[in-house]
C-alpha cells in the first residue's frame, strides 16, 4: 500500500472514531465524535445488554454496578465498540 494512502487512512480513522470520556467513568460518560450518534449500546462482558439509547452523546451510568463494560457506539458511518470501566 502507498504510504501516503496508509497515512491518510489513518487521520480518516482517528477522525472517525468516537472518543469516550471520562473512563472510568462514575455518573456520566460522553461521546464527541464527528459525526451523530444514531445509537449506543453498554453490554455487560457476558454479552447481555444493560442499556441502550438513541441519539445521545451523554450516556448516564451511575445505576450500573461497578466493573468493565463493553459500550457500542454506531454513527451513520461507523460502528465502533470500546471498553469502559465504571466505579
Amino acid at each position: 500500500m502507498n504510504r501516503s494512502i496508509y497515512f491518510d487512512l489513518l487521520i480518516m480513522i482517528k477522525i472517525l472514531t468516537p472518543i469516550v470520556y471520562p473512563n472510568p467513568a462514575h455518573d456520566v460518560l460522553r461521546i464527541d465524535s464527528e459525526e451523530p450518534v444514531i445509537e449506543v449500546v453498554i453490554y455487560e462482558l457476558s454479552g447481555r445488554t444493560v442499556k441502550k439509547l438513541f441519539n445521545q452523546n451523554t450516556i448516564d451510568v451511575s445505576a450500573l454496578e461497578k466493573g468493565v463494560y463493553n459500550l457500542e457506539i454506531r454513527t451513520e458511518e461507523t460502528k465502533v465498540v470500546k471498553k469502559i470501566i465504571v466505579n
